[in-house]
């Protein structure tokens, strides 16, 4: 099944796995997104991110698809958790996605983060 549809203004060529380099080194490139993840305890997490904390809450919430639905999943929040994310290498703006979808493991945080995102595609 293709990601994109034919109707979407996205054209991908190829894909790459490359090392890591500056946001400049990918511009000048040409690669104008870069997908990223962030690896460090919850609260640091979603301050980062911009989420609003709760300085009583021992847990937050994490958004998680579960078998075409979103569900809610609790999370100790000073465990180190993954987060991805977009980040555009001209301005260094970056797209957390919609929801806070942030998981234990590197896989279940990028199927989380591309699962809800391919979501929004379809409506």
């Amino acid at each position: 099944m293709p990601v994109f549809k034919k109707s979407s203004p996205i054209i991908l060529t190829k894909v790459e796995f490359l090392k890591d380099q500056s946001d400049a080194a990918f511009y000048k490139d040409r690669y104008q997104y870069v997908l990223r993840y962030a690896y460090m305890p919850g609260e640091e997490l979603r301050t980062a991110l911009g989420y609003k904390l709760d300085p009583s809450q021992t847990q937050y919430i994490s958004t998680v698809p579960v078998d075409g639905n979103r569900t809610l999943k609790t999370l100790d929040k000073q465990k180190k958790v993954y987060k991805f994310y977009i980040q555009r290498t001209a301005n260094g703006d970056l797209y957390a996605g919609r929801y806070y979808d942030a998981d234990k493991t590197w896989e279940d945080a990028l199927y989380n983060f591309k699962t809800l995102m391919m979501a929004q595609f379809k409506k």
